[in-house]
């Protein structure tokens, strides 16, 4: 009886544990996707209507996206972005800073986030995983 009664108790400690890192995770992961939808949309932008110029690096490709805000990318401190454009469409991928995990990823052509990848059940490396060919079909 003890012993069961120890075991829930552990197990409920266990349970809440996993709940608080969850909700931790979440609310940490909030602000970004939120902040990643708005990126993915002025690059989106950029590269539908902007022209930039050819040939352009990720890096330089998102300061351009966000040039009337400069301190925008600081949002993303501590971790990583890639962006692919393809078709005058892109994807935005935010990942661990050091690159093992992708944790958001999102097409500048749809209006919400549309992957998070940090609830998947395993983690999900830092790779895209979705496609423009199939995600801005109708856009």
């Amino acid at each position: 009886m003890i012993k069961a009664i120890f075991l829930s108790i552990l197990m409920s400690f266990f349970i809440s544990g996993c709940a608080c890192y969850n909700s931790n995770t979440s609310e940490a992961m909030r602000p970004l996707a939120s902040a990643l939808t708005k990126l993915s949309s002025e690059t989106e932008a950029l590269v539908r209507y902007g022209n930039p110029p050819p040939p352009i690096t990720e890096e330089e490709l998102l300061k351009l996206a966000t040039k009337n805000d400069p301190g925008f990318l600081d949002t993303f401190n501590g971790y990583t972005l890639h962006a692919l454009s393809q078709d005058r469409h892109v994807i935005i991928l935010l990942c661990t800073e050091d690159r093992k995990q992708g944790l958001l990823e999102d097409l500048g052509c749809t209006a919400s986030l549309d992957r998070n990848l940090w609830q998947e059940d395993a983690a999900m490396p830092c790779e895209f995983t979705l496609s423009v060919e199939l995600g801005c079909q109708q856009r």
